[in-house]
């Protein structure tokens, strides 16, 4: 009996030529590479190179030719005189050469070959590969009627088996946080379940190639994604909301060291809020991001737990350069202006406590407006309105509640044009501050 691989409709498989047998390399299988190390191979590429794992995090890809399989001690060790079997060919171990076996098969004198370990099958593994032949030849009937009924209902296997089974995940996936997506997905697979049960006994082919990680080829597979929908829908909901909080984790990260690193120690509000009223940020953002994980039992307090790290750098920054750092009066003085921006500062932050100001500018900023009016096929028009408003610009040192050390923070003046003239003036606060010593 030929040894034979079999699958839905394609036979594929990685192999190497070894004293004309084949190597047969599957995912999974504990293989020895050139530089002397043991690693499990995690894919295939383009047929000639596998990619192989090193510990948690570390791969490396390496021409097959290159590779050796780790010796596995749950295969049969074999012996001058075992009876074999090779290519489905009953034989007899005539010696044991450096680099395989001489397999006697007969009385003449060309009746051997050499093979590999690999290569040869104890009489029980034989009667086990023969059996799993004759199974194939019922099964392989049994999956092809089995995806003509079933291929109407493919749209969510496809897009739910890297949640089923992390070997689909190359694919990719298409999950959603729109339920009516979920809703859609749930009718195919009831009718996929239908489908299923008319089939029982079906199994997944043996696939020993880089197709295995391809949930077309595993009709079971299908089935179970089907009986288990609900459990699987739960946790793609989760998957989508943990990948919206590892988003909101990165940028968060991105913004805590954008405070790091700026030269003039601005911190924005949004992170000192973070930094110091992290019961009220937590509070605000864990509602946000309940919304992106759907019905999938909500958030733990615990999700935004890998910003603390960089919480505590920041603060423990943030203690030595305010010591380093003290109040400068600005050049310029203008007591009407300075109250506007004293008033405006308990305004944004109740309970702050204003302690010196001063203008940075001493002459109004002047701007234009331009608004958008329309547009023809070739052309958009705006209307510029000359010297619309002006600006000055000032800085106060101020406490705020919660906060340790004082900051400065910077105000702006602002008056909009009024017939020949100017309006009444406003003041508006910054969305940062450079904390520094009171005194």
């Amino acid at each position: 009996m030929k040894r034979t691989i079999l699958c839905l409709s394609l036979i594929a498989a990685i192999t190497l030529s070894v004293f004309a047998q084949r190597i047969i390399y599957r995912v999974g299988d504990t293989v020895q590479t050139p530089d002397g190390r043991t690693g499990v191979i995690e894919s295939f590429k383009d047929d000639e190179m596998a990619k192989v794992k090193f510990g948690a995090n570390e791969t490396k890809y390496f021409m097959l030719t290159d590779l050796k399989k780790a010796a596995d001690p749950s295969k049969p060790t074999f012996r001058v005189g075992d009876r074999v079997f090779k290519d489905g060919k009953p034989g007899v171990i005539e010696t044991i050469e450096k680099n395989g076996f001489k397999v006697r098969f007969g009385a003449g004198k060309y009746d051997w070959s050499y093979a590999t370990a690999d290569n040869l099958m104890t009489p029980q593994q034989a009667a086990e590969e023969q059996e799993r032949a004759q199974q194939e030849k019922i099964q392989k009937p049994l999956r092809a009627q089995f995806m003509d009924e079933a291929q109407a209902f493919s749209a969510p296997v496809y897009k739910l088996a890297p949640i089923f089974d992390p070997k689909y995940q190359y694919i990719g996936t298409g999950i959603t946080q729109e339920n009516k997506t979920y809703e859609a997905w749930r009718k195919d697979l009831e009718s996929l379940d239908a489908v299923c049960r008319k089939y029982p006994n079906m199994t997944n082919p043996v696939m020993d190639s880089i197709y295995q990680g391809d949930v077309k080829f595993f009709p079971a597979d299908w089935c179970k994604i089907a009986a288990q929908r609900s459990e699987i829908f739960q946790k793609t909901k989760r998957t989508v909301g943990d990948k919206f909080a590892e988003t909101e984790i990165h940028s968060w990260k991105l913004k805590i060291n954008e405070a790091m690193d700026d030269p003039n120690g601005n911190v924005t509000d949004e992170v000192q809020t973070l930094l110091y009223d992290r019961a009220a940020w937590d509070q605000k953002h864990l509602a946000a991001m309940n919304k992106h994980y759907l019905d999938a039992g909500g958030v733990s307090p615990e999700l935004f737990k890998p910003l603390d790290e960089k919480v505590a750098e920041l603060k423990a920054k943030i203690e030595q350069d305010a010591l380093n750092r003290s109040w400068t009066q600005p050049n310029y003085k203008d007591a009407a202006l300075e109250a506007l921006g004293r008033r405006e500062v308990p305004t944004d932050f109740p309970g702050a406590k204003v302690f010196k100001t001063g203008m940075t500018y001493t002459t109004w900023e002047v701007r234009d407006t331009t608004t958008y009016v329309g547009s023809d096929s070739k052309f958009r028009f705006y209307r510029i309105t000359p010297g619309a408003y002006r600006y000055k610009r000032g800085l106060v040192l101020v406490q705020l509640p919660n906060r340790p050390f004082c900051q400065i923070r910077e105000f702006q003046i602002t008056q909009y044009k009024a017939g020949a003239g100017y309006g009444a003036a406003k003041a508006s606060g910054s969305l940062a501050g450079i904390f520094v010593k009171c005194q």
